[in-house]
């Protein structure tokens, strides 16, 4: 996992949840984003760490469409 201040993590998600709000990005590239710059993780470490399949992983990133931010905190944020 990423060594991140309390405050960078909080400011990382900060403008995850405004490009989100703005259609800037999918929810696959908010929940990429979070993956790399936040925790770290391979697709296969946050896989397991969400309890859902590489492959159910590997397709919510390469969606295309844009979603509510409920919906990606649901699936982004799971502890």
């Amino acid at each position: 996992m990423t060594e991140t201040s309390g405050q960078e993590r909080l400011t990382l998600l900060s403008q995850i949840e405004a490009d989100i709000n703005s259609g800037a990005i999918s929810l696959g590239e908010a929940i990429r984003r979070i993956r790399t710059e936040l925790y770290g993780m391979t697709q296969t470490q946050y896989a397991a760490y969400t309890k859902v399949s590489d492959k159910t992983l590997r397709e919510i990133e390469k969606r295309p469409y844009r979603r509510p931010l409920v919906q990606s905190k649901q699936v982004a944020c799971t502890r």
